[in-house]
């Protein structure tokens, strides 16, 4: 069936970003497994596919031509490299397995407590377990030494090695399969998606494919999070089609709190579990710890004292379609400000590969604050020298890291922002408390008369504030 049979274009712009994630992963692999000649199931590609897919969407949310001329088929995690001014990396890289996961991440220091000699000893076991011999393979963790502890069976680390893949023939060939399979597709996005698609899932899919070893599939289990590789979602692919569990893990902020979260629904849908920081809104969800807050000595937010600097910083990514809507917030903010509390600020733009922050800095806000962050610093070294957290837009995990850290945090909430059952009686108390504004003007003028500490101290004492940590930051079982 012809997707102009199937798709009806204005349906589509009116349906929610879950359905429409749907609805795109559906138009694209069917001509992905005519193209290859298998059949593979829907979760297979959903697992390999669903960054991309995300990529996807946002192009087309913020408006991009679909007809322009396609990007590099380059890695899928930089498809939007060339609109922020770094470019795509060129990635001709193949996975195959290691025996061994050789850690490279920093152990935390050994303290001359029972716990903390057992959690060496539990890091020195993972790296030495052979991931032939366990039946619990974790992947794609930053903090493995939390989730060691946790999960259900001896786990091992797995480690994917890349291996370049030459040219065959046979590529050009693909890619005029899919250009002939452009002309049934009505949908815009969907024809974007598959002009865009990286060489990993056309070009070098037989070779990437067939280099996943394997092994027992239906006595393994995969603990992932983030699955960021592709040559990592190609071996859990691989897996989950012959009969492994997955189980994934929340590994940021937004997660429970937006509704119709692509994010999370797209991680959902690919796990036989998905373990959140302390909520439930899906059937296979399960709560377990906010395990990003759990970092290892030394990457972590610490409050040291108060000091008098007041930290703005952007939130919005800075592609060229949110810049925009960033200067503007900045602007109408210290239109507002007292010039005396704008002089303790320290504005942090987002960093932009390749190119300069210069552009997400207005005239206004560069003329009255004490200075702007180049990106050098890490956030736990800026963060715990600063009185307050000012985020101009909202929900983000920096907000989260504040609570736990004990950093005193006010957000701005952008129009279009849609809270879960679960987040939204918490986020009125939040503004009711001043921490959350509709907009920037009244951020600004809740900030001018503000007793920091006074009014942050009856924040973290109230009751419903608990509540949400135990909901959305949970450090305990």
């Amino acid at each position: 069936m012809k997707d102009s049979e199937r798709y009806d274009p204005q349906e589509l712009a009116s349906l929610s970003p879950t359905v429409r994630y749907d609805r795109l992963l559906e138009a694209v692999f069917p001509h992905l497994n005519a193209v290859h000649g298998i059949d593979r199931s829907r979760r297979y590609w959903a697992i390999v596919l669903h960054r991309y897919l995300r990529k996807c969407l946002m192009a087309g949310d913020v408006g991009l031509d679909p007809e322009r001329p396609a990007l590099p088929p380059t890695h899928d995690n930089d498809i939007l490299g060339a609109y922020v001014g770094g470019g795509g990396k060129q990635t001709n890289l193949a996975s195959r397995p290691s025996m061994l996961r050789r850690v490279k991440k920093r152990l935390p220091a050994i303290h001359p407590s029972p716990a903390g000699v057992r959690t060496w000893l539990r890091l020195r076991q993972l790296r030495t377990t052979l991931v032939d011999r366990s039946p619990s393979i974790l992947f794609g963790f930053h903090y493995f030494h939390v989730v060691a502890d946790l999960v259900e069976q001896p786990s091992a680390m797995l480690q994917l090695p890349r291996q370049a893949i030459p040219a065959s023939p046979a590529w050009d060939a693909r890619r005029e399969a899919l250009a002939d399979a452009e002309s049934d597709v009505v949908w815009p996005l969907a024809r974007l998606a598959l002009r865009w698609l990286p060489t990993w899932y056309v070009e070098e899919f037989d070779a990437r494919d067939a280099s996943v070893p394997v092994r027992d599939p239906t006595e393994r289990e995969f603990h992932a999070s983030f699955l960021w590789s592709p040559e990592g979602r190609f071996f859990i692919a691989r897996h989950v089609e012959e009969g492994s569990a997955l189980t994934m893990y929340q590994h940021a902020g937004t997660y429970g709190e937006l509704a119709e979260d692509v994010a999370h629904h797209s991680e959902a849908v690919i796990s036989d579990r998905f373990r959140t920081w302390g909520w439930e809104l899906l059937p296979g969800d399960s709560p377990l710890l906010a395990l990003r807050l759990l970092k290892p000595p030394g990457q972590t937010i610490r409050r040291l004292r108060p000091v008098p600097r007041w930290l703005y910083i952007h939130i919005r990514d800075p592609y060229p379609w949110f810049i925009g809507e960033t200067v503007e917030t900045q602007d109408r903010f210290f239109a507002e400000l007292q010039v005396a509390k704008a002089a303790k600020v320290l504005l942090r733009p987002r960093a932009v590969p390749g190119g300069s922050s210069d552009p997400q800095i207005g005239p206004r806000a560069r003329s009255v604050v004490a200075g702007i962050d180049g990106g050098t610093l890490s956030w736990a070294k800026v963060g715990n020298r600063s009185e307050i957290v000012i985020l101009d837009a909202f929900p983000t995990t920096l907000f989260l890291e504040c609570l736990h850290a004990g950093i005193p945090v006010v957000a701005i909430v952008p129009e279009t922002v849609c809270f879960t059952e679960v987040a939204a009686p918490f986020y009125e108390e939040f503004a009711r408390a001043g921490i959350l504004h509709a907009n920037p003007e009244s951020a600004a003028r809740f900030l001018n008369s503000l007793d920091i500490p006074r009014w942050w101290s009856e924040v973290e004492s109230s009751t419903w504030f608990q509540e949400y940590m135990r909901t959305f930051c949970r450090t305990e079982l």
